[in-house]
């Protein structure tokens, strides 16, 4: 194999990378947060009929400013690979490895306790309200369905948020053929693949063409050896821009125009976290907090899915809300002390419990803060 442009991350960008890494975490849990009808069984506790106050602020939140969570990751998650690597079957060899252990496993994980957790479910009295009914019970499942509940083969794992994980693994197995490719096509690779993501003609295929094109942004940007922050001079154009883009989004909906102007919103968004990440050096406190918090990103994208979807519909049916106060006021709460509860689960694991904390989170305790990833 070739070799690829040999950078170093400096000690201030590595920094603003790690303080970005938990703000995102908590953006992919308000991305689930998020639903306009939740159901168990055939009973409707919510179903928001037109766009009102409520839908409007849930919507901008979770589905226009959260959905740069996912892109981020995966530009970081290709920059990080390809950074400062002398390409070749060895260093192949050694990121596959170190892949096996910090997604692979931890994928299998997660998503097994997930099945079992909802074949427990399915079994103890009075928990048949925490199933919506749509879907198969796991104690019908054959040997094909366990695994495909695992591993995502024809669907997303039943942990649904691993479907990053599995996308990310493809793509890293996949990491030589997509350096040449690009090499070879002076990375006018990228340009269709963003023409096909914008345009959104293919909205079934929408998760994986967002994971290539971005991850494949990553690696090209690490292969030129252009640092993730080249576009902080023009920061606070981009910040007003992205602002007016998302009233615009809003305003968007149910258009022809909707899917491409809501894929340059998510553009701009990420652009603007990189940009706004400076701000977090700016105060001593912050950072540390942000630093801290950083090595626990993956043990919270890992664990708040189904325990968010199961607590939100129990939430919903104690409280019933009906009007839009209650709705935003659940809408903030339920993720929010979600995220306060693993937190408090992580750093108790960390004192008590480290070597099951190690293997679960693929050994990002005892790892540098290069591999901080939710799931890298």
């Amino acid at each position: 194999m070739a070799n690829s442009v040999e950078c170093k991350v400096d000690k201030v960008s590595s920094d603003r990378i790690t303080a970005l890494r938990f703000p995102l975490i908590v953006l992919v849990v308000f991305i689930h947060a998020f639903s306009s009808a939740i159901y168990t069984g055939d009973q409707a506790l919510l179903h928001t009929t037109g766009h009102g106050v409520d839908y409007y602020i849930r919507y901008a939140g979770s589905t226009i400013i959260a959905r740069i969570a996912v892109p981020l990751y995966f530009v970081l998650a290709g920059y990080l690979l390809q950074l400062g690597v002398q390409l070749s079957w060895r260093a192949y060899r050694e990121k596959i490895k170190n892949r096996v252990g910090t997604l692979l496993v931890p994928h299998l994980f997660w998503t097994t306790l997930t099945v079992v957790l909802y074949l427990a479910l399915e079994f103890l009295p009075g928990s048949a309200g925490l199933f919506s009914g749509s879907n198969r019970r796991v104690s019908d499942y054959s040997l094909f369905d366990f695994f495909n509940a695992v591993l995502g083969i024809t669907q997303a794992p039943n942990a649904y948020q691993f479907w990053f994980t599995r996308n990310l693994m493809v793509l890293v197995l996949l990491w030589p053929v997509l350096w040449w490719a690009l090499k070879l096509s002076r990375l006018f690779l990228i340009l269709p693949i963003a023409i096909i993501w914008f345009s959104g003609l293919f909205p079934a295929q929408e998760y994986m063409l967002s994971s290539t094109l971005f991850f494949l942004c990553g690696v090209a940007l690490a292969m030129r050896g252009m640092s993730l922050f080249a576009t902080d001079r023009f920061g606070p154009w981009i910040v007003a821009a992205y602002a007016v883009a998302i009233a615009a989004d809003l305003l968007s909906l149910d258009t022809p125009w909707y899917r491409p102007l809501h894929n340059a919103t998510i553009l701009l968004g990420c652009l603007s976290a990189l940009f706004l990440t400076r701000f977090s050096l700016m105060s001593p406190g912050v950072s540390r907090v942000l630093t801290t918090l950083a090595p626990a990103s993956f043990f919270v994208f890992a664990a708040h899915e189904p325990l968010l979807t199961l607590v939100r519909r129990v939430v919903y049916r104690v409280v019933r809300p009906d009007d839009s106060l209650t709705l935003i006021a659940i809408y903030l709460a339920v993720p929010t002390l979600l995220i306060a509860m693993l937190l408090a689960c992580y750093f108790a694991m960390m004192r008590f419990a480290p070597t099951l904390l190690s293997f679960a989170t693929g050994a990002r305790t005892k790892r540098s803060p290069r591999s901080l990833l939710p799931a890298e």
